[in-house]
C-alpha cells in the first residue's frame, strides 16, 4: 500500500494511522478424527512397505502428543513400568520440561517393534509419505495437502479432550501456557461446544 501510494496509484493513506492493522488468517490445524487414525493404522501398506515407518511415527504422535524432536530422543532409558502400566517419562527439547504420559497397547506395540527406540528419519520424507497416506484413509484433496507430522499433536489434544480429560492436564503435554490457545490449537468450534454443553446437568 505504502508503495502504490508513493507511485500515486491511490490517494488512501489510511495505512499510515497509528491504529492501522492488516487482518491476519489464523491458519488452523483440523485434527484427524479416531476413526481416520483407525483407517491410518489398519492401512495395508504392503505394496509401499517403506512407508510403514512414517505411519508408525504419526500415529504414536497421535498417542502421546509429543513434538517430532521429542519422538527423535525416545530410547528404552524413557520406558518406566509399574504396576499401573508402563508409562513414558521424558524431558521436553523446546521447553525442557518433563513430562510423563501413560502408553497404550497401541504405542506399546509399536515402540517394541523398533526395540522402544524409534530408527532415525526425515521429518520432510514422513510429511511426504503422510499426505500420500492421507488420500489412502479418505481424507479430501484439501486435508490430505495439509497433512504432516505436526497434526499428530493436534490430533492428540483434540482426541483427548473429547474423551473428556481436563485440558490442564492435556496442556501439561502439549505445551500450551493459556487454555484460550489450546482450545484455538484444538480447533474447537462453537457448535462442538454447544453439543458438549448439552451433555451437563447444569445447561438442562
Amino acid at each position: 500500500m505504502r508503495l502504490a501510494y508513493e507511485e500515486k496509484v491511490h490517494a488512501n493513506d489510511t495505512f499510515r494511522d497509528r491504529y492501522f492493522a492488516v487482518p491476519k488468517e489464523v491458519n488452523k490445524k483440523i485434527p484427524l478424527t479416531m476413526r481416520e487414525v483407525q483407517r491410518m493404522m489398519s492401512l495395508d501398506l504392503s505394496d509401499v512397505p517403506y512407508m510403514e515407518l512414517s505411519r508408525n511415527i504419526f500415529v504414536l504422535g497421535c498417542f502421546l502428543g509429543l513434538r517430532v524432536s521429542d519422538l527423535k530422543q525416545i530410547s528404552p532409558l524413557h520406558i518406566h513400568d509399574e504396576s499401573e502400566g508402563k508409562y513414558i517419562n521424558i524431558k521436553t527439547v523446546k521447553t525442557g520440561v518433563e513430562v510423563r504420559i501413560p502408553l497404550n497397547s497401541i504405542v506399546r506395540d509399536i515402540l517394541e517393534a523398533y526395540g522402544d527406540q524409534l530408527p532415525k528419519f526425515n521429518e520432510q520424507v514422513v510429511n511426504r509419505h503422510l499426505k500420500i497416506l492421507a488420500v489412502r484413509i479418505g481424507l479430501n484433496k484439501i486435508r490430505a495437502s495439509k497433512l504432516s507430522i505436526h497434526y499428530s499433536r493436534a490430533t492428540f489434544a483434540k482426541l483427548t479432550y473429547e474423551m473428556g480429560i481436563p485440558s490442564l492436564f492435556i496442556m501439561k503435554v502439549t505445551g500450551h501456557t493459556t487454555e484460550k490457545n489450546f482450545l484455538r490449537y484444538v480447533n474447537i468450534s462453537p457448535e462442538e461446544a454447544v453439543t458438549e454443553f448439552r451433555k451437563h446437568d447444569f445447561f438442562k
